[in-house]
């Protein structure tokens, strides 16, 4: 993955994690969504392929079973 795309990726993360952090679950994972669809297939193999994306994002894309996270899971 190029410097840019991941860096475009992080940033979508970051935004996301804020807009969590303020309760606006819908316009998170909509972030969460765009930086998604930056990464390059295949995305998942088995294991965690990109360990390179922040880990407040990684379980809104692998469905983690936290309180949160479930809250977050079942806005989409």
């Amino acid at each position: 993955m190029d410097t840019l795309t991941h860096e475009q990726i992080k940033e979508f993360c970051q935004v996301g994690d804020g807009l969590l952090e303020s309760g606006d679950y819908k316009a998170a994972i909509g972030q969460y969504n765009l930086a998604w669809e930056l990464i390059p297939d295949p995305k998942l193999t088995g294991r965690r392929r990109h360990g390179n994306l922040p880990l407040s994002a990684m379980p809104v894309f692998l469905g983690d079973s936290s309180p949160r996270q479930k809250k977050l899971l079942s806005m989409r």
